[in-house]
């Protein structure tokens, strides 16, 4: 995924009629995609299991960092049905296998490519540009603000709660 663009849509804390998730937590939800297997995906049960880290000095996907890290997301009806396409595209790839990334194949797409398709998308709506990982904050605060509890929260970020205390206060 190098980019999102939804119609209607001005900004990432914006909602979307009919749609339970707002827009910062489907690209949290995208933002795992990544290192995501096509063997990680469960079209049936619509979830994504999280189960995997990236080490950015070794370049390598690794074990997350602790227990509660681990977790599966539930994916949007749109996301389910817009991976399930994509996945059947894949497997007419040559060669394709279900433990290839589901974006980038052999290698998790890169960097690189993700931020430099961010700062195109920024700039062609407007929108400020802000690291990746901020994304992550905002939807924290968007939480909080929405009146979700910190166990919550906390597992839905594979955090305990705890840390989400310590961070967010």
């Amino acid at each position: 995924i190098v980019g999102i663009k939804i119609d209607g849509v001005d900004h990432e804390f914006a909602t979307i009629k009919g749609i339970t998730e707002d827009v910062t937590e489907m690209i949290l939800n995208l933002k795992q995609v990544r290192f995501k297997r096509n063997a990680d995906i469960d079209l049936t049960s619509g979830s994504m299991r999280i189960d995997k880290s990236f080490d950015t000095r070794n370049h390598i996907v690794t074990t997350p960092k602790n227990s509660s890290s681990y977790r599966e997301i539930l994916l949007t009806s749109n996301l389910k049905e817009s991976l399930k396409d994509y996945i059947e595209k894949s497997k007419l790839i040559a060669g394709f296998k279900s433990d290839m990334f589901l974006f980038g194949l052999d290698k998790p797409i890169s960097s690189s490519t993700i931020e430099r398709r961010r700062n195109h998308y920024c700039e062609l709506s407007g929108l400020p540009r802000i690291k990746i990982h901020a994304f992550r904050h905002s939807h924290v605060s968007l939480l909080i603000n929405s009146g979700f509890n910190v166990f919550d929260i906390a597992k839905r970020l594979g955090h305990s709660s705890d840390m989400v205390n310590n961070t967010y206060g």
